[in-house]
C-alpha cells in the first residue's frame, strides 16, 4: 500500500484542515478499538456487539447537531426498528460461557457503548474525507495514524505483546487481515456512495453474526426473543437500504 500511496502522491492533496481531520478520524478509530476490545473482558460477546453497533442512533444525532441533516423516513423507520431489536437482544439473559460469569457486566456494557460512540464519530469523519480523497489516499494515513496511537497506548498500558502461541499469532494476523483491512476498508469504500446513517445501520448485522458464531463456537443457543430482535435489525437494514437505493437511482443520469 505504501508504494502505491507514494506513487499516487495522495499526501500532496492534503491541506491543514485535512491533516487535522485525518488525525481526528484516526483518534476516533483507535479509541473505538480500545474501548470495545476492553469491554469483552467484562461482558458477553452478544452484549458487547449489540452496544458497540448502536451507531445509527449516534450517527443520526451527531449528523443533526453538526450538519443539521434531517434523516429521511426510511432511515428513521430503520432507527426505530433498531431500537426495538437492540433492546430485545440487550435484555436477554446472557448465559455463562464455559462457566464464566460477568460480575462487572455494567462496566463492560459502558465500555462497549463508548466504543460505539467513537465508531459513529469515525463514520462521520470518514464520509467527509472520502468526498475529497480516494480510498487508498484515505486508508493509508488513517490506518497509519491509528497504528501509532494504539502502539503508544499499548506501551503506556504495559500490554503483553509477546509469549503467545503460534496459533494465537496466526489469529492476530487474521484479525488484522479480515475484519480490519477487508472489513473496515469495505465500509470506507462504501462511505463515498452511501450516507453514514445507512452504513451505520448495515453494521448492525454484526451482532447477528456474533450470535451465529456463539452458537457454533460457544454453544450459546439464542432464545426466541433474541431471534425476534435479530429479525428486527435485519428488517431495519432492508427498510433503510431501500431508501438509499432510491436516492442513488435519482442521482443517476437518465
Amino acid at each position: 500500500m505504501l508504494p502505491y500511496y507514494l506513487y499516487a502522491e495522495g499526501y500532496k492533496k492534503w491541506d491543514k484542515r485535512d491533516f487535522k481531520l485525518f488525525l481526528l478520524t484516526s483518534f476516533f478509530l483507535a479509541f473505538h478499538f480500545i474501548f470495545w476490545i476492553s469491554s469483552l473482558s467484562y461482558t458477553s460477546i452478544l452484549n458487547s456487539t449489540i452496544l458497540v453497533t448502536l451507531n445509527p442512533i449516534f450517527v443520526t444525532l451527531f449528523s443533526f447537531i453538526i450538519f443539521k441533516q434531517i434523516p429521511g423516513k426510511g432511515i428513521m423507520w430503520g432507527i426505530f426498528l433498531v431500537l426495538i431489536g437492540s433492546f430485545i437482544l440487550y435484555y436477554q439473559p446472557s448465559p455463562p460461557i464455559n462457566g464464566q460469569v460477568f460480575p462487572q457486566a455494567t462496566l463492560g456494557n459502558s465500555l462497549a457503548l463508548a466504543g460505539g460512540i467513537f465508531a459513529s464519530l469515525y463514520l462521520i469523519c470518514t464520509s467527509i474525507l472520502r468526498k475529497r480523497h480516494s480510498l487508498i489516499s484515505f486508508v493509508f494515513p488513517v490506518y497509519g495514524f491509528t497504528f501509532l496511537i494504539l502502539a503508544i497506548f499499548t506501551l503506556l498500558s504495559s500490554t503483553k505483546l509477546t509469549g503467545f502461541r503460534s496459533s494465537e499469532y496466526l489469529l492476530l494476523i487474521l484479525f488484522a487481515l479480515i475484519p480490519q483491512i477487508i472489513g473496515h476498508t469495505s465500509y470506507n469504500w462504501a462511505l463515498k456512495i452511501f450516507s453514514p446513517n445507512f452504513i451505520a445501520i448495515t453494521i448492525l448485522g454484526e451482532p447477528i453474526g456474533a450470535t451465529i458464531l456463539g452458537i457454533l463456537i460457544f454453544k450459546e443457543t439464542p432464545t426466541p426473543l433474541a431471534i425476534l430482535g435479530a429479525a428486527m435489525i435485519l428488517l431495519a437494514i432492508l427498510v433503510s437500504g431501500r431508501e438509499e437505493g432510491d436516492k442513488l437511482k435519482n442521482k443517476m443520469p437518465s
